[in-house]
């Protein structure tokens, strides 16, 4: 009974197909937003918590530039100057109209392009990292492509209409997600995209600039860390990074209105953070108290414990429950280390694995031979004699 209970945790490990963002079953009061397209995502996870049309491929205007930032942030050095070409300079508004030739660091720039959205700064940022827009547009590819697969496409480092520049909801937000939770330039991010203004200087010191941020929901007591975006095109987009429940939350939205409507993104805004704040809670993941079944290898029986797993939280609706399984490696043999993993420990909600967990033995253990039994009693024969001497 024992080895067919065994095969059975096996074959769930090798054959059970977990879907990894597959929206939840909502209840409650839906929200009713006026973007076209849009996607509420737990951003220690990527798990989605609510969507609309959020697998719809859209242009996403100046919201383009988080992935700008984080690559000027993980590639480029902030105290390097960044001197403007004559094609950054033909830029259409919003820019800072540097002129051809004038500099500035670069880590000044990242705050004039994140907090202004000055599409001029987007490109020389550009082209001092990669040598032109060409070779930049490659680098923002590769790195979304890697991070969120493939139903999203950049063309300008600035967000600017061009053909087929565009990305999913889902993406944008995921992309967001790793700025803010999973690039180890993450702080850096966000202290730039949660700062309210800055003011700097070009190289020659004759030039004073202040940039001020337009993201209007940065601390309502919700939002950390966000970006605007308009096109004629792409309507007003937003993305936003914040913490509801003390727990990391990423929205996209894409085509939220037109002129004059600029006030629609926040409005959904607010009108999805209610819906989490009523709806959601936070949870402590717990693997110390998962029921653990019995394993065995040729018979004996192995102690094994459950390690640590690599979320500390996770966000719940109220109709939602967290549910711990454990699946053992196939075909492990002896001799096993102390220590070493023989499988893992999962916990879902509903049928979505967020978590995973080592099983790791307690101890080292060696295969049972005849040879090994004859010397083990044999050796409690003689410390039984000595004893009783």
């Amino acid at each position: 009974m024992k080895k067919i209970i065994c095969f059975g945790l096996v074959s769930m490990l090798l054959f059970v197909q977990i879907p990894c963002h597959a929206k939840p079953k909502v209840q409650g009061r839906q929200p009713t937003i006026h973007a076209q397209a849009a996607c509420v995502m737990d951003a220690s996870t990527y798990r989605i918590l609510w969507g609309k049309n959020e697998e719809k491929c859209m242009p996403m205007a100046s919201t383009t530039k988080i992935l700008t930032c984080i690559l000027a942030l993980e590639k480029g050095r902030l105290e390097d100057y960044v001197s403007f070409s004559h094609y950054a300079t033909t830029m259409p508004k919003v820019h800072l109209g540097a002129k051809e030739g004038e500099c500035y660091r670069l880590g000044d720039l990242l705050y004039a392009m994140m907090l202004e959205s000055y599409n001029d700064v987007a490109v020389a940022i550009a082209e001092h990292l990669a040598g032109s827009v060409e070779n930049f547009q490659i680098w923002m590819n590769q790195k979304a492509h890697r991070l969120c697969g493939r139903k999203l496409h950049f063309v300008t480092p600035n967000g600017l209409d061009a053909q087929g520049h565009a990305i999913t909801a889902k993406n944008l937000a995921k992309l967001m997600a790793y700025c803010t939770c999973f690039s180890p330039k993450k702080n850096e991010f966000l202290a730039i995209t949660g700062c309210k203004t800055h003011t700097f200087k070009d190289k020659s010191q004759k030039r004073i600039v202040c940039v001020h941020n337009h993201n209007r929901l940065l601390g309502n007591g919700f939002v950390r860390s966000g970006k605007t975006g308009f096109t004629n095109k792409a309507g007003y987009c937003y993305v936003a990074y914040m913490q509801i429940h003390e727990h990391p939350i990423c929205v996209a939205l894409l085509a939220d209105g037109w002129p004059p409507n600029s006030n629609w993104k926040w409005r959904d805004m607010n009108e999805l953070t209610r819906y989490l704040e009523q709806y959601g809670r936070r949870e402590r993941l717990d693997f110390s108290n998962i029921k653990k079944p019995n394993y065995f290898i040729e018979n004996q029986k192995i102690l094994y414990s459950v390690g640590d797993g690599e979320l500390q939280t996770t966000f719940l609706y109220s109709w939602e429950t967290l549910r711990y399984c454990i699946f053992f490696q196939k075909k492990k043999e002896f001799p096993l280390q102390k220590g070493e993993r023989i499988g893992e420990g999962r916990a879902y909600i509903n049928d979505i694995c967020i978590a995973r967990a080592d099983l790791l033995c307690n101890k080292t253990y060696e295969r049972i031979t005849f040879l090994k039994v004859i010397k083990h009693y044999f050796n409690m024969f003689i410390s039984i004699c000595i004893k009783t001497r």
